[in-house]
């Protein structure tokens, strides 16, 4: 029974956290022509590299700080 509350709990909280905009999202092959001219017209590297996850600043909801989501950039 306590595993079950818990799981359930750990969905609620977390589906409450999530703070993601599937129908803003944009991938890097959609917009890499376009982006690959602005930083070569701005004086840039040549290659465009995905990054990695980083650690993000700022203040984190309620739903958030419960489900432990909210630390880094997707």
């Amino acid at each position: 029974m306590e595993e079950w509350i818990g799981a359930k709990w750990d969905r609620f909280v977390t589906q409450r956290a999530a703070q993601e905009h599937a129908a803003a999202a944009v991938h890097l092959h959609e917009m890499q022509r376009p982006l690959t001219l602005l930083l070569h017209a701005g004086g840039g590297r040549a290659r465009l590299a995905q990054a990695a996850p980083v650690r993000v600043g700022g203040e984190r909801g309620l739903w958030q700080r419960l489900a432990g989501a909210g630390t880094r950039a997707p």
